[in-house]
């Protein structure tokens, strides 16, 4: 956890509550409920926040860094790949190096494993997280998109109570009407 001041994990586990006395707060998520939960509590001034690459750019576009952020890289879920003859189920918060390692011994996924493998450099890669190059809605340069895209990916969509799976093609549409407490949680292949 970063040594600033004023970000901290100061939710406790279950209450429903975020309890925010500093202006700026990072909430280490446990589990998937508690971060729904957190990014409902922190409304639109919270994000999740994985590998951070986008974030930490922030200043050189211009964009002011939100008060609030979810932690969700350590989440397991998550972080899973599942690989089945059927399907392939990606969590967001994989990176780019862990997902072009895990495909790289699948034809059929090439695209995909090339994409990320040799997508920004060698410290972006082991940092990106594929939900975050997908959710980011100002990017121009999103390493997967074209090679998901081809591979007619399916994205989840998690909420309080609530999933929705639907195409990526539809996901890249509404990604920036996406109200608060929504999160993308997996990317789904077949």
């Amino acid at each position: 956890m970063p040594s600033h001041p004023n970000l901290r994990a100061d939710r406790t586990e279950g209450t429903g509550t975020m309890n925010t006395p500093s202006a700026r707060s990072i909430y280490l998520a446990r589990s998937l409920p508690a971060t729904i939960d957190a990014l409902n509590d922190c409304g639109a001034a919270g994000a999740p926040f994985a590998g951070g690459t986008w974030i930490m750019r922030s200043p050189i576009r211009h964009e002011p860094h939100k008060p609030h952020y979810v932690a969700i890289g350590k989440i397991a879920e998550l972080t899973a790949i599942r690989i089945d003859a059927d399907v392939v189920e990606i969590g967001a918060a994989v990176t780019h190096a862990a997902l072009a390692a895990a495909l790289a011994d699948l034809p059929e996924f090439n695209v995909l494993a090339m994409a990320a493998g040799h997508s920004a450099n060698p410290a972006i890669r082991a940092m990106a997280t594929v939900g975050g190059n997908l959710s980011t809605s100002g990017f121009a340069a999103v390493d997967c998109v074209p090679a998901l895209l081809c591979l007619d990916a399916e994205v989840e969509i998690s909420s309080r109570g609530d999933q929705m799976r639907i195409g990526l093609e539809r996901f890249l549409r509404i990604r920036p009407t996406l109200e608060p407490g929504r999160l993308l949680t997996r990317i789904i292949l077949r």
